[in-house]
């Protein structure tokens, strides 16, 4: 009847229009229809509908299309992995405004059926995804410290994928990755905690610096006591080969000298090392004025108060002795 046929018309301009409407969406799918042909391309699936409605799936190759028939091709769904960047900002636990990088990767699979339900069940993937993304990192987030969110970072991650994995399985999306790239705090807290790390990194270095003044000083201390003792032990090894060396002379002397008392020879030989000083003295690279009583009778004196100090040192020596043998004596008692 002549009535119904406007309200055909009207169904199918309808249609129509829902194509042109999903074609610009596509970015003009049909760029490639030549006519009666078409071409899709390796890792695209062509959409082709009759009169408005779905057909078939287009793989990649040339396909032939009878227009006239109202044959079309109305998008060409990328089965490549796609990658969607997303900035989620939200408020840590500690009160601390964060701004969190997620990246989501995902791809279409590759089944007719799941291409039909990806493209004519999900109007706006992008958008899906964002919601979900910004869902979660808004439900977890709070709950954590900043430095928490810093330690779980995989966590989050994970808890991202498996929240976009449930709900767009069913439209024919498969997550591959979901990756947190940036987890970026307030200007202001970055560099609160750049002074932080900062005083935290010259303590440590303070630390060690002390620790490093003790070690050289414990070092100095340990080498000046070495060298005292070792200075030590030359000195009385130098004492022991001059008191063998006197001893040898004198007994030499004697020997060959009938007569001469063995006190006269020590006495020449002091009166020998003194001139010996003397002459060190004076030749010396630092050398300087020292006025030195020099005369017959000093030289007596000299040789009187060396005799009066070896013979004192050794009344020394033999009383100390004598009081180490001393047997103690017991306290009486009260």
């Amino acid at each position: 009847p002549l009535s119904g046929r406007p309200s055909h018309t009207h169904t199918n301009t309808h249609k129509h229009t829902q194509t042109r409407t999903r074609t610009q969406k596509d970015k003009n799918p049909t760029k490639k229809t030549m006519g009666c042909c078409t071409s899709i391309s390796q890792s695209t699936i062509g959409v082709k509908e009759k009169w408005g409605r779905y057909d078939s799936m287009l793989h990649p190759g040339l396909h032939f299309l009878i227009p006239c028939c109202g044959d079309a091709v109305v998008a060409r769904v990328n089965l490549r992995t796609q990658q969607l960047s997303i900035r989620v900002e939200s408020i840590s636990a500690d009160k601390v405004s964060v701004t969190i990088g997620v990246a989501v990767q995902y791809v279409i699979q590759n089944d007719d059926d799941q291409i039909h339900r990806a493209y004519y069940k999900l109007d706006d993937a992008k958008a899906q995804i964002t919601s979900y993304v910004e869902d979660v990192v808004r439900q977890v987030i709070p709950s954590l410290t900043l430095d928490k969110v810093f330690e779980t970072k995989q966590e989050i991650a994970q808890a991202v994928g498996e929240r976009l994995s449930e709900q767009l399985s069913e439209y024919g999306y498969t997550i591959m990755h979901s990756l947190v790239t940036d987890i970026l705090p307030a200007k202001e807290v970055v560099a609160s905690m750049n002074r932080i790390n900062a005083a935290e990194r010259e303590r440590v270095a303070a630390e060690n610096q002390g620790e490093a003044r003790k070690i050289l000083a414990i070092k100095a201390a340990e080498a000046d006591a070495e060298s005292k003792f070792l200075s030590g032990e030359g000195i009385a090894r130098q004492r022991q080969a001059i008191i063998k060396g006197l001893e040898s002379s004198v007994s030499e002397f004697t020997d060959t000298f009938q007569g001469i008392n063995p006190q006269e020879v020590m006495n020449m030989i002091l009166i020998t090392q003194y001139f010996d000083t003397l002459s060190d003295i004076g030749t010396g690279s630092s050398a300087q004025t020292i006025f030195v009583p020099h005369s017959p009778g000093s030289i007596s004196d000299l040789y009187q108060q060396l005799t009066n100090s070896m013979v004192a040192g050794g009344a020394a020596n033999t009383f100390n002795d004598t009081v180490r043998r001393r047997p103690a004596v017991a306290s009486p008692k009260e």
